[in-house]
């Protein structure tokens, strides 16, 4: 989301090489984009660039985005956690990601090379299990029909 600055932010095409140079070059294989992200721009840098080592990447793509107000709460106690433990936001991120076991691949949205720094320091960070309750507690989703109907009749946990 970040390759590309036609938004007015983000990394220009020379950092997005460095980046993307650098994440291959320390063994990251897992490419995400979506064809919104900076107006198209960041799908073909990626494609650019994945070029000649296709055959080392995968490479994921979407065409659509959903959006949860999924968001703004959760942000919030990420935050407050990060400064709780004295360290990134994006790290407390990662860190909580990486501990859930239904993620096989958290994607990073480095700008710039000190941010991919930072991101990959989230193998660092340790959540106790006060601070991933809390997490897991803002980011439940209501799962609606039928589960809602099941739980109610005493058939769903």
């Amino acid at each position: 989301m970040t390759f590309g600055s036609d938004w007015g932010w983000g990394a220009d095409r020379d950092e997005t090489k460095k980046i993307f140079d650098a994440y291959v070059e320390r063994g990251g294989n897992f490419i995400d984009t979506a064809n919104a992200y900076t107006n198209g721009t960041a799908e073909q840098l990626v494609g650019e660039f994945a070029h000649s080592r296709r055959d080392q990447l995968v490479i994921a793509t979407k065409y659509t985005m959903a959006t949860r107000q999924r968001g703004l709460d959760i942000a919030g106690v990420v935050k407050g956690i990060a400064a709780e433990i004295g360290t990134t936001p994006s790290r407390v991120a990662l860190a909580w990601t990486l501990l859930n076991p239904a993620v096989t691949a958290p994607i990073v949205g480095a700008r710039s090379l000190t941010q991919l720094d930072d991101n990959l320091s989230a193998l660092d960070v340790q959540l106790d299990p006060g601070q991933q309750a809390s997490l897991q507690d803002v980011s439940a989703i209501e799962l609606g029909f039928p589960h809602d109907a099941l739980r109610r009749i005493g058939l769903a946990g």
